[in-house]
């Protein structure tokens, strides 16, 4: 399957996060959808927000979205551009999450990453837990489907570019010897 179209699958997805990193390990870029109805009272469920940013691995850097709240198609060609000519490797596709508060042992889950709860909120003798959570207290589910699919379509663009790069080589050197 060509590569823009497992991008596209990939992004049709609504409950998703998709982490990149650059070929010299020195950036990621981490794509997720927001749920805006969660943000805003009057707001239908399906209206969402798709939001990115790319943050160095050695020090703190984030860009500003080059996009609206949801144009999909210029998405799925920036993350297609991402994987093709800036060669980003797949580091993890995320569907679900799950937290268990350390403090009163309160599972909760859910599928977008971003919209975990900060703090357990459960209710401990009528009061609230508050306990804060740290990074280690969740757990993201990666899906192993989407990432083995996008990993594949990622591989086999790549061999075909080296395969048509020595094709076009070949060619040049035929043409300097006189041949075409």
């Amino acid at each position: 399957m060509e590569l823009e179209n497992v991008v596209r699958e990939l992004l049709d997805n609504k409950d998703l996060e998709l982490e990149l990193v650059s070929p010299d390990a020195k950036y990621y870029f981490v794509y997720s959808t927001n749920i805006v109805a969660k943000e805003t009272e009057v707001v239908a469920s399906e209206q969402l927000t798709r939001t990115y940013w790319i943050s160095g691995f050695e020090k703190s850097t984030s860009g500003a979205p080059a996009w609206g709240s949801y144009q999909h198609e210029t998405q799925i060609e920036s993350v297609t551009n991402l994987i093709r000519f800036a060669k980003y490797k797949t580091l993890g596709v995320y569907d679900q999450w799950q937290q268990k508060c350390p403090k009163c042992g309160n599972v909760t889950s859910g599928k977008i990453w971003r919209n975990s709860p900060k703090s357990c909120e459960a209710k401990l003798d009528n009061k609230k837990c508050g306990y804060e959570f740290t990074a280690s207290d969740k757990d993201r589910r990666l899906n192993k489907v989407v990432f083995d699919k996008l990993t594949k379509a990622t591989h086999d663009h790549w061999e075909w570019q080296k395969k048509a790069a020595k094709q076009h080589n070949a060619i040049g050197a035929q043409t300097q010897q006189g041949l075409f």
